[in-house]
């Protein structure tokens, strides 16, 4: 079935649009034994809707599928974070969804991307029965652990191994898309995997640096960032500084800011320094007395004010700003650079 559907794609695909695609299907199967999930692809027919183009079952893992679903329609409604992912150009992380046979999954999507256009996206899709177990038994953990500390620290056991578990799943999908990376011939697709493997590492990064029921100390989560980012740059020299005031934040919270500073840091690298070898990018936290700032600064070449408007990932981490956060974000952009202002307020 996948190679009718394929074969159907072909007919309508840039060749190396189709290529680029194929190579993502044929290693689907191994992603999905490695990261234990359900993986699929999904593409944009004619009037915007996506169709599941491949699908793979971890092998030696639960899958929650029955049958295939190759084929078959994703809607708008059932998979958001399909289409942020399409719109958005960048990845999405464990938003709620509901499967072809009706079960409810937790999505992780990132865009496959040819010459600067999604062609396609990858999707990983978890069983939220047993996240369900895990919430179910935290909240029994807090209920039980108000006046007895042997619970409490059971409860922080356990939380400890999620996040432990959490962090290693993400960093075996980062890992595999390195080598894919580094295995493709074609420069586009092995800054594409790089570059969406940083993203995914950021987030790990959030997952390593907090503890249960603790506020997470973000400064040194940026920082931590900031070096993974420099993978990014290849063979361009581009300075990266992250400094600032120490301040903490929910782990919520910080695994959202640490997504929006890394994607405003990918993005200065990847676009800000056109036709030059060395730049300079910096990242500050202030902590006022009502409201944390994040400001990330490049000495790049800048963009028109249109863009921010018209570019779908700039409308979309807007969105996650004023959604996740709470809080705002604004561009200020000419010749001698971009600077780019994360307000986030301070719960009462």
């Amino acid at each position: 079935m996948t190679e009718e559907i394929l074969s159907e794609w072909q007919k309508v695909m840039i060749p190396g649009a189709y290529k680029r695609l194929s190579e993502t299907v044929n290693q689907l199967e191994l992603m999905a034994d490695l990261v234990e999930a359900d993986m699929f692809v999904d593409c944009l027919d004619e009037s915007g809707t996506a169709i599941v183009v491949a699908q793979a079952k971890p092998r030696w893992a639960f899958s929650n599928y029955q049958g295939s679903a190759v084929g078959h329609i994703a809607l708008r409604e059932d998979e958001p974070a399909v289409y942020q992912a399409f719109e958005g150009c960048m990845p999405v992380k464990d938003l709620k969804a509901v499967t072809q046979e009706k079960c409810s999954v937790m999505q992780d999507v990132v865009p496959i991307t040819w010459e600067g256009q999604t062609v396609g996206v990858l999707i990983a899709e978890r069983d939220m029965t047993q996240e369900m177990r895990h919430e179910q038994k935290l909240r029994e953990l807090e209920n039980r652990a108000e006046d007895a500390s042997e619970e409490t620290l059971e409860k922080g056991l356990v939380y400890r191994e999620m996040n432990h578990r959490i962090k290693n799943q993400l960093q075996l999908l980062s890992s595999t898309m390195r080598i894919r990376g580094r295995r493709s011939a074609q420069a586009e697709t092995r800054e594409a995997m790089i570059e969406n493997a940083a993203k995914i590492d950021a987030v790990a990064t959030v997952y390593d640096g907090i503890d249960p029921g603790k506020p997470a100390a973000l400064l040194p989560i940026l920082q931590r960032i900031g070096d993974l980012t420099h993978s990014v740059a290849e063979d361009r020299k581009v300075d990266i500084c992250v400094q600032g005031d120490a301040c903490s934040i929910s782990g919520e919270q910080a695994v959202t800011a640490a997504m929006v500073v890394s994607e405003l840091m990918i993005n200065a690298v990847r676009h800000g320094f056109p036709g030059r070898e060395t730049g300079q990018i910096c990242v500050t936290l202030q902590n006022g007395n009502a409201q944390l700032t994040m400001t990330v600064w490049d000495n790049g070449m800048g963009f028109s004010a249109d863009r921010v408007e018209m570019h779908g990932g700039m409308r979309l981490m807007t969105s996650v700003v004023r959604e996740k956060l709470r809080g705002d974000i604004r561009w200020l952009s000419d010749s001698d650079g971009t600077t780019v202002t994360v307000s986030i307020p301070k719960k009462e």
